[in-house]
């Protein structure tokens, strides 16, 4: 029997083709918790693109926490 099952995302934010920030996300789908990341890869093109960077960080945590919520109906 398989225990602790691990939900894995991760999605990047890109600004000209170039990958500029990373977000991670490690949902357990027995428990429901959830540890989010962040990387800044290019720290002064973030600092350049922040209402970009801040934008995507939202949405993915947004994404995560309502994957969260599913998993806890289960």
């Amino acid at each position: 029997m398989l225990n602790n099952h691990k939900i894995s995302i991760i999605a990047d934010s890109v600004v000209d083709d170039v990958k500029i920030a990373s977000y991670s996300a490690s949902l357990n789908a027995t428990t429901a918790e959830l540890t989010l990341g962040s990387r800044y890869i290019d720290k002064e093109a973030c600092k350049n693109n922040r209402e970009v960077v801040r934008e995507d960080q939202k949405k993915f945590e947004d994404f995560a926490y309502a994957l969260q919520d599913r998993v806890k109906e289960v």
